[in-house]
């Protein structure tokens, strides 16, 4: 049973963390490809130089909020392991 919430964890964790916040935030608020602009990579520090400080504080939020989520989760997968 541990082994099935510990999978689910492992595919929720790698479905967040694909979702690339930098591109859509630049396509949505001002419809800019960050892969093709700047430095290429969508994260926070392009995003800051590309779109300006309103996204990339957008974009830093959704990457913390995202590990905010997923800390809990797996340690509540981890406290459910032990007390079976």
């Amino acid at each position: 049973m541990a082994a099935w919430r510990l999978l689910l964890a492992a595919v929720l964790g790698y479905l967040l963390g694909n979702i690339q916040t930098g591109l859509i935030v630049g396509l949505v608020s001002r419809k800019i490809d960050l892969r093709t602009k700047g430095s290429g990579s969508t994260g926070t520090t392009n995003a800051l130089r590309t779109l300006g400080l309103p996204s990339a504080i957008i974009t830093f939020s959704s990457v913390f909020l995202r590990s905010y989520v997923m800390l809990p989760l797996l340690c509540a997968v981890e406290t459910n392991d032990k007390s079976e």
